[in-house]
């Protein structure tokens, strides 16, 4: 699914975020993330969790299922340029369903010399094409050990 966007300023709490999260993300994405996000305005708005492959989530000690963000692999299409990188929404962020967080090896906006304003568009890449499924680990063990695989899986 593609969707056309345009790169605006945040409220600058992405790099607050990656570098809490940083250890997390470089396990669970393959390379060491640039500690700030590029922010896209959508033109619509779309529901990440439908696309997430990925969750930076943790189970707390009575058993509560915690999400932090979701993660979905996207194709960020600048000036010709296709660039594969992740998009990310924070489950208790201040934006809305139409900005995404763009997270990257390297800052983007330098590396490609992107200002506000400028217009991309993100190709959401398909599950059937990550060949991942969206479950949410650990609650086998859950239910084993405290009887409660309803309150894992609720949110």
């Amino acid at each position: 699914m593609k969707v056309r966007g345009t790169v605006v300023s945040g409220v600058l709490r992405g790099s607050i975020f990656i570098e809490i999260i940083h250890p997390r993300l470089v396990g669970m994405l393959g390379f060491h993330p640039y500690k700030g996000t590029l922010n896209v305005k959508l033109e619509r708005p779309i529901d990440i969790r439908l696309h997430a492959t990925k969750k930076v989530e943790h189970i707390l000690t009575d058993g509560t299922h915690n999400i932090d963000a979701y993660l979905a692999p996207v194709t960020l299409t600048f000036k010709d340029k296709d660039i594969s990188c992740w998009a990310m929404r924070q489950a208790r962020g201040v934006y809305g369903n139409d900005i995404l967080e763009i997270v990257y090896h390297e800052s983007l906006k330098d590396t490609l010399s992107m200002q506000d304003g400028d217009d991309v568009v993100v190709t959401f890449d398909s599950l059937k094409k990550t060949g991942q499924k969206f479950k949410i680990p650990g609650a086998g063990l859950l239910k084993r050990l405290y009887g409660r695989e309803a309150q894992v899986m609720k949110s």
